[in-house]
């Protein structure tokens, strides 16, 4: 089992980003501006977690600090 993932599938993206998995879907398919970048490897859609376009960058730019 690899323990440092490169990327999750939308279960792992809605525990990251505390957003359902139906709002994940909805974003992808009807607000892709605002969707976090993923990737579709056939059926499976993949949120890759590092780098300038990762899903972590993607929640860092959404953070608002108080």
């Amino acid at each position: 089992m690899n323990t440092n993932p490169i990327s999750v599938d939308t279960a792992g993206a809605s525990q990251m980003t505390s957003l359902s998995t139906s709002y994940l879907r909805n974003l992808r398919i009807y607000d892709i501006d605002n969707s976090p970048p993923f990737v579709r490897v056939g059926r499976r859609v993949l949120y890759p977690l590092d780098g300038p376009n990762g899903l972590r960058a993607w929640i860092e730019k959404r953070t608002a600090i108080a």
